[in-house]
């Protein structure tokens, strides 16, 4: 997607991720499963403010311009790019 937009984009702004949402925390605890690591993370504040519960992201854009319908799972990119990371670690 990203070498897609450089290519097609001229300039423009793009939203770039998939279809899948997810919270902060949720990803954190993603991250330390795949790593074998503990994961903590202090409650969320329970104090009301201006910020949305929620935020997502409008990819159509970026999907229109290169044709791209189909996005990995969270889980599975997640694993592919530890996995990348570890092998230019080694």
């Amino acid at each position: 997607m990203l070498f897609g937009i450089l290519k097609e984009g001229a300039g423009q702004v793009f939203n770039v991720g998939g279809h899948s949402t997810t919270s902060i925390r949720h990803l954190g605890e993603l991250v330390a499963l795949s790593l074998g690591v503990t994961f903590s993370a202090p409650e969320a504040a329970l104090q009301p403010d201006s910020s949305p519960l929620s935020v997502n992201l409008d990819v159509s854009k970026a999907s229109n311009l290169i044709g791209k319908k189909d996005f990995v799972p969270l889980e599975v990119g997640l694993e592919q790019t530890i996995s990348w990371y570890r092998s230019l670690l080694k």
